[in-house]
């Protein structure tokens, strides 16, 4: 590893990120933030023992994330900072599809 070569994403950390259902028929995307990690919180996702709204999602509707296509939307080192710019990319997100955020 050279000192200029690229952060993979998944080790990416202090993000706003969006994941969206891979049902066709389904609307569905959520808008997140983290301050570890992007491939930890992912793994997240997956397990009930966290506050997970994706997870929650998924065992309502029976539909999946697709986890390994995440999109990095912001980053922000600074927890406040974040939060502010995390609701801000749902509001767009929420006028850009016409309806409430899942």
């Amino acid at each position: 590893m050279h000192p200029k070569d690229p952060v993979s994403k998944g080790k990416k950390c202090d993000l706003i990120y969006k994941v969206e259902c891979k049902d066709q028929q389904c609307q569905a995307s959520f808008i997140g933030e983290t301050s570890q990690p992007l491939k930890d919180r992912c793994s997240q996702h997956h397990r009930a023992s966290t506050n997970s709204a994706v997870f929650d999602q998924q065992q309502t509707t029976g539909h999946t994330y697709d986890l390994e296509d995440v999109q990095i939307l912001d980053r922000e080192p600074r927890w406040l900072e974040r939060g502010v710019r995390e609701s801000i990319h749902e509001k767009k997100d929420t006028q850009q599809e016409g309806g409430p955020q899942t």
